[in-house]
């Protein structure tokens, strides 16, 4: 009898041993191969098909005013790992439902895995399709990925499922939308956390994205998980907090905070964004094919200037709060030494890297050509005009009215100085809710004015212009009101 553990010494042409049954074997092998070949069913087709389904292009929605809305297709980002969460069917997860993995990739385009669809989980009480901070949603593939629903969900670590490598919580994509399927957004800043409750998500803020059962945030650390689409990194559930001291007890004493909403500041590992199209133009599709070692590029089309400028307020405002464009304006003057309102491309570009806001280098190109002029300069002054926008009737009122009162005050001689003295802290709404000590408070206030001579005279337009600034990074109108009121004693 024939051994087929031995190695063939000799091809079935020679006809010594078994050479019958080694020619009917290679015939056999022939015609397995031509059948599978017919029917789509060879490994490297298989292989092939499940590149195309995975990584064609998708259109993201377009989030009008820049809010997140209900039925957007979006991508999650992570900032700790400058990559986009993806889904991958492939890799099944062993379980008693049927579930299947979630990595981040460094593959940022808008492609069929890396595409979720943002559904509401259950009536509650807002009536609009903006999604607000606190409020439950799920995270749905995109059915072009899969017939059956897929939802992005997560259980309580057991000796039987956790993450696969870092053996934390974990985070799949599976048939199950029940409340384990469930999600909320966060605010970042854990003081204005309980505050920031019900007010919508804006497109491109870095969130905290809850998982609702287990009140653990969705996170992802540098922790290699490589598959069929190259090396990417696990998702799991972990909350990751600072282990500095909070006032919790003062918190709650002035209603800041209730006992479940956690006071230490979270890292990096916790922070997304939701990536959305950058302008209303993007519905084209993008016939986006890559292979398994290479992705093709895709053109950066133009992005719509006031889109632009939105994005590059937001980023001052999650950089300096309300003085964002004031602390951004002083340090373009201080640039430009000879006061002429334009700055060297290049200078413009390090004096906004160096400011230390979250503006991509092709966003600062598209700010570069969209404000070029001649000698390719910047026309800075116009930049800070279009930024600051239009003040409204309300707000320009008040603002006279506060400078009337501190005119009144000073004996109508208003000088810098004498408005730093005028300047009421202690009542200054940041302070009276321990956002901030007064001290901090006053220091951000001088430090806003630039490096002006203390002595010189301000006038009503120069204090307009000020609050101007100041009103374009504060959205609130009552916000904006009740700090004019208390910084300047102006009555009721």
């Amino acid at each position: 009898m024939h051994n087929y553990n031995v190695d063939r010494k000799y091809q079935y042409n020679c006809r010594i041993g078994n050479w019958s049954e080694e020619w009917e074997l290679d015939e056999y092998k022939m015609k397995e191969y031509l059948k599978n070949k017919e029917k789509q069913k060879l490994v490297s087709t298989d292989k092939e098909d499940r590149l195309k389904r995975s990584l064609g292009g998708v259109n993201l929605s377009y989030a009008n005013e820049g809010l997140v809305k209900f039925g957007y297709t979006v991508m999650i980002e992570s900032d700790f790992m400058n990559a986009v969460v993806a889904s991958n069917i492939w890799d099944k997860i062993t379980g008693t439902e049927e579930a299947y993995g979630v990595t981040v990739t460094s593959q940022k385009e808008p492609i069929v895995r890396t595409a979720f669809q943002l559904l509401r989980y259950e009536q509650d009480q807002y009536q609009d399709d903006v999604i607000h901070y606190g409020q439950n949603f799920k995270i749905a593939v995109i059915s072009r990925l899969s017939e059956k629903p897929l939802y992005l969900t997560s259980s309580h670590i057991t000796p039987q499922k956790c993450a696969k490598f870092s053996r934390k919580q974990e985070v799949s994509i599976s048939t199950n939308e029940g409340i384990n399927s469930a999600w909320c957004f966060e605010y970042m800043d854990p003081k204005l956390r309980y505050e920031m409750k019900g007010q919508p998500v804006r497109s491109g803020e870095p969130v905290l994205i809850k998982h609702i059962p287990t009140c653990q945030w969705l996170a992802t650390d540098n922790v290699q998980y490589n598959n069929e689409f190259g090396q990417e990194f696990e998702v799991f559930c972990n909350s990751y907090q600072c282990h500095n001291k909070t006032q919790n007890l003062i918190a709650e004493k002035v209603g800041r905070k209730t006992i479940e909403t956690p006071m230490r500041n979270q890292t990096n590992q916790n922070t997304f964004r939701i990536v959305t199209a950058l302008y209303p133009s993007q519905e084209t599709q993008q016939n986006f094919e890559a292979s398994y070692s290479q992705t093709l590029p895709r053109r950066r089309v133009e992005i719509n200037k006031a889109d632009l400028l939105n994005k590059l307020r937001r980023a001052l405002i999650n950089k300096n709060g309300s003085n964002g464009l004031l602390f951004f304006k002083n340090e373009l003057l201080k640039q430009d030494k000879d006061n002429s309102g334009y700055l060297p491309q290049q200078q413009f570009k390090q004096t906004v890297q160096c400011h230390g806001i979250n503006f991509s280098d092709l966003d600062i190109k598209e700010v570069i050509q969209s404000f070029q002029e001649l000698d390719n300069k910047i026309n800075y002054s116009e930049l800070l005009i279009q930024l600051k926008g239009t003040l409204s009737e309300k707000r320009r009122n008040l603002i006279n009215l506060a400078y009337d009162v501190l005119a009144e005050k000073l004996g109508q001689n208003v000088t810098l100085s004498g408005i730093f003295s005028a300047f009421n802290k202690i009542r200054h709404p940041d302070v009276v809710k321990k956002y901030g000590t007064d001290k901090e408070i006053f220091n951000n206030f001088v430090l806003s004015w630039g490096n002006l001579n203390p002595h010189i005279a301000i006038s009503r337009e120069q204090f307009e212009s000020y609050y101007h600034d100041f009103s374009a990074c504060v959205d609130k109108e009552d916000y904006f009101e009740v700090v004019l009121k208390n910084s300047w004693d102006i009555p009721n």
